[in-house]
């Protein structure tokens, strides 16, 4: 977002990121499960890398047909270029400022005002019977706190009452995309493919080839996914938006994995150009 003080909420969406705080003091680092619940969850099996072209060219019409409208034409905030990113609040603050309030002006205008924002909202449901027979120990119910949540109203057309998409914070930093780099499969990856990735995980004995961060953060999504009923979860650390669609949730087929065995992956960073398919 150069120049924000002549964004507005149509036109900072083409521009990068205000420089905030120049670097993070905090680097990456291991974490483990934020909770019993995500330690439980089985993350996906593969996942499958997808073309950013068509969110793209969605957000785009979308924006065009609101462009000429007053809300619109409001500008952003100026530059805070010591405004910290160390945390994860920290990087909450900042996206509700320069992000989300775009967002908001947008969709409301797509949802006709039947659309609400809600940040640390916590979720319970039941665990199935196949879960608690594999592992006894597992609560009975699973217990999530998600972010930030966008939901549509009881009154809304599309779709009452339902999750929209479910964005996930992390501390700048903590998303590697090396940490996810052995799961992913190319666009229109062949039944071969799937197979041949089937084979390699059950000769190495292993349950997955996501690595470090990349297990617990899968874990966390493919739970937010099973219990908001929300196929669409976000990753976000302020240099990097991982987009998960969990595609074959509630599609019954496998009761193994918490929100399917396969799930579209998109990565976009913000320090690179992004590419057709998504930065690596």
């Amino acid at each position: 977002m150069s120049n924000p003080e002549i964004s507005t909420h149509t036109t900072c969406f083409g521009k990068a990121l205000p420089a905030l705080q120049k670097g993070s003091k905090a680097g990456y680092r291991t974490v483990g499960p934020s909770g019993k619940t995500t330690a439980n969850a089985t993350e996906p099996r593969m996942l499958l890398s997808t073309f950013v072209d068509e969110l793209l060219n969605l957000a785009n019409n979308h924006l065009e047909k609101y462009k000429d409208l007053p809300q619109s034409k409001r500008t952003i905030s100026t530059v805070f270029p010591h405004l910290p990113l160390d945390s994860e609040n920290d990087v909450v603050n900042a996206s509700l400022i320069y992000i989300f309030l775009p967002i908001m002006e947008t969709l409301r205008l797509w949802y006709e005002d039947q659309l609400t924002m809600h940040t640390e909202v916590t979720h319970k449901a039941e665990i199935k019977m196949e879960q608690l027979l594999r592992d006894k120990e597992a609560p009975k119910e699973a217990v999530i706190r998600c972010d930030l949540v966008f939901k549509s109203t009881e009154k809304s057309a599309k779709g009452p009452g339902k999750t929209i998409a479910v964005v996930e914070y992390k501390r700048q930093n903590m998303l590697a995309y090396k940490d996810f780099h052995g799961a992913i499969l190319p666009e229109g990856a062949s039944k071969e493919q799937r197979n041949s990735m089937d084979e390699e995980l059950g000769e190495a004995r292993k349950k997955t080839f996501l690595d470090r961060n990349g297990i617990p953060y899968s874990k966390q999504a493919a739970q937010y996914a099973k219990t908001t009923n929300c196929k669409h979860v976000a990753l976000f650390d302020w240099e990097n938006l991982v987009l998960l669609n969990f595609k074959e949730l509630n599609a019954g087929e496998d009761s193994v994995y918490t929100a399917g065995k396969e799930a579209d992956i998109s990565w976009v960073s913000e320090r690179q150009q992004p590419t057709r398919k998504f930065v690596q």
